[in-house]
């Protein structure tokens, strides 16, 4: 009898043990597919906070303008010449300025930075040449951050496979409240 209580509480432990570990991979590696389908407040933008923090995990693109980069916190690249670039990161220690959408054009040596929150809000914008410097945080730079954004993002959504077990409701449990605040 104890033997049979020590085996059906072992299989219990694992059963559950297995259950929690396939939920968090599944959670992960499906992200991009979920955050599709998440409810949002208007003026957030899940999409850009949840494909820069599971970056590590969703499906790369495999395009030849379009990257990963995996080291450290991990970037997006988005390459349209040899000389103009742009790359979207996260990791910031500062909640307004959370994650980073850099621009980078060789041919005329200046840099664009947009900073966006923690819910993926335009937060503000910095320029940075040769000759000048200035941050601003003005809505025509957020309507440029969503142009540039619009170039990278949907080519990483269109190909996140969809999974074989829908979690779609964990997954907006997690994730909701930090998008509708």
């Amino acid at each position: 009898m104890i033997k049979k209580t020590l085996l059906l509480i072992v299989t219990v432990s694992l059963l559950y043990g297995l259950s929690k570990l396939y939920i968090a991979y599944n959670l992960s590696h499906y992200a991009g597919y979920y955050v599709q389908q998440l409810p949002r407040k208007k003026g957030t933008n899940p999409e850009l906070a949840i494909l820069v923090d599971y970056v590590h995990y969703i499906k790369d693109p495999d395009q030849k303008d379009l990257s990963f980069d995996l080291d450290g916190n991990g970037y997006i690249y988005k390459i349209f010449t040899k000389k103009y670039q742009i790359s979207l990161s996260g990791g910031g220690d500062d909640f307004s300025l959370y994650y980073n959408l850099h621009t980078f054009d060789n041919n005329l040596n200046f840099t664009e930075t947009f900073w966006f929150d923690k819910k993926g809000q335009f937060t503000g914008y910095r320029y940075s040449s040769e000759t000048k410097e200035f941050e601003l945080k003005s809505s025509e730079y957020r309507n440029k951050a969503n142009q540039l954004l619009s170039e990278m993002i949907p080519q990483v959504l269109a190909v996140q496979p969809k999974p074989l077990i829908n979690l779609q409701t964990l997954f907006n449990q997690k994730h909701e409240a930090r998008f509708n605040d």
